[in-house]
Formats: structure tokens, sequence, C-alpha cells
């Protein structure tokens, strides 16, 4: 999809890097045995708990922030109260997952996975990447596009200033 104004951009391109990540958290799971937990000491398996552990520390959290405290109000303002209301419920439910899922990727890449600790992450995973799934596919659908036809292009260059470069 292309998009005139930045703000719609960036967040499009958020989703997109957040859901490839996701599909290799998924595929990561799918691919070990539950009952056996992966050795952490493989590359791809630290990398992938690396690029994890820094995706909900850093971009999901801050992309989280940005959309409730700038875009939100905006939204709110133009009359998407429900939309809003809706997202901000997932937010509360999917940043304590990602949390805890960045928590147990940490631990794993520095002492490797127990078989309770991996049982953990393959349930926490699970339920983080179904859930912002979703979660971005509200996005797609409707915030995003509303993001296009609500900000002007002063409000949208103020935007994308303070979330990209501030």
């Amino acid at each position: 999809m292309e998009y005139a104004r930045a703000t719609a951009r960036a967040m499009h391109e958020d989703h997109m890097a957040a859901l490839t990540l996701l599909d290799r958290v998924d595929q990561f799971v799918m691919e070990q045995p539950a009952d056996a937990p992966p050795d952490g000491s493989q590359p791809a398996t630290r990398m992938l708990l690396s690029d994890l552990k820094a995706a909900v520390h850093s971009e999901i959290t801050e992309h989280f922030a940005f959309e409730e405290k700038a875009l939100f109000p905006i939204l709110e303002d133009a009359g998407a109260d429900d939309m809003t209301g809706i997202l901000k419920g997932e937010h509360t439910v999917l940043l304590p997952l990602g949390q805890r899922l960045a928590d147990l990727a940490g631990t794993a890449s520095g002492e490797g996975f127990t078989g309770e600790s991996w049982t953990e992450f393959r349930t926490v995973a699970g339920e983080f990447v179904d859930g912002l799934r979703g979660h971005i596919d509200k996005e797609e659908m409707g915030l995003v596009p509303a993001l296009e036809d609500i900000l002007d292009e002063d409000q949208d260059m103020e935007l994308i200033a303070s979330y990209k470069f501030d």
C-alpha cells in the first residue's frame, strides 16, 4: 500500500517489520519440539532472541507510546474514540506479554532454555504473536488509513519529526 502521509508510512513500515519478526518467532517455536528446549548457544537462536528482546524494549514499546500520546488524541478529536479505545485496551494486554517474552529471551540468550523456561517461552510467544498480529491487522485496516484522511501536511510533518527524530 502506498501512503501519502509520512506518519502513515512510518506506522505501516513499523507494522511490516514487526510482522517479519513475529514470523521468525513463530517459525522458531514451531520448528522446535515442545518437550526439548532448543540450544540457546546456536547463532541463529541467539540472534532471534536478541532481535526479539531489542524489538520489544525499543520499537514496540515506543510505537505504542507514540500512538497513545500523539496519534490517539488526534483520532479521538476526529471521532474515532471506539477505535482508539480498542487499540489502547490491546496495548495494555500486549505490552506486558511482550515484556515477559523479552525477559525470557534475555535469560535464554545468556543461560539457555530449561524445560520450564522453554514451555513458558512457547506459551507467551504464542499469545504475543497471535495478539500482536491481530492488533497490527486492526491498525492497518483502521488507524493507518485514518491517518491518511485526518492529518494535514503540517500535522504530518510535526508528528513524523517527533516520532523518528526526537
